[in-house]
């Protein structure tokens, strides 16, 4: 997840996302308890694919943005990939959106602390040997954070639930623009 980088360059890396506004007050980056040279920022990504003649799926996707030069087998993992098919209706697709916006907050949050959760998403205890890891060291130390994503319009339309996109009458997600029968005004 790392890529070719050593631990004094991701450090480097987020200290200097530190001095900017985007990510000034990001929460990791303001928590002394958090070492940012094991620290890897991952960007999420969300985009339509077709697997099969006439099949669209959304898949969710999360990857270390430190990876290059690297397959992308051994720094993109699947998070959530879910037939178009069944999610045609405006409250399932909005539900689906939500179950996993929930799931990737809860692992980010867990991710960061850099412990294994004892409850999940939604507050339910885990059991089994999710159970027995609860309150123990995730990945020898090391953690993540979410840093930003990637997504066509379309994706990002619908993941974030916009009103105002491409797909709207009101096209501009910054200014009043929007279609008319004669074009955009």
């Amino acid at each position: 997840m790392t890529g070719p980088r050593d631990r004094a360059s991701i450090a480097a890396f987020w200290r200097h996302c530190g001095g900017l506004e985007e990510w000034c007050d990001h929460p990791c980056l303001n928590n002394d308890d958090i070492p940012l040279d094991r620290l890897i920022p991952i960007v999420l990504h969300v985009d339509g694919a077709e697997f099969y003649s006439n099949s669209e799926y959304v898949v969710f996707s999360m990857g270390s943005i430190l990876c290059e030069g690297v397959h992308p087998w051994d720094c993109k993992f699947a998070i959530a990939c879910i037939p178009y098919s069944n999610m045609y209706e405006n409250d399932i697709r909005k539900g689906v959106h939500t179950a996993v916006a929930e799931t990737v907050a809860w692992s980010f949050k867990s991710a960061a602390s850099g412990i294994f959760p004892s409850h999940g998403p939604w507050g339910d205890e885990l059991t089994g040997a999710r159970k027995q890891w609860a309150g123990t060291v995730l990945a020898g130390g090391w953690r993540a954070a979410y840093l930003g994503s990637r997504y066509d319009a379309k994706a990002r339309k619908e993941t974030n639930d916009f009103q105002r996109s491409y797909l709207h009458n009101f096209i501009c997600e910054q200014c009043w623009a929007q279609k008319t029968p004669q074009g955009i005004r």
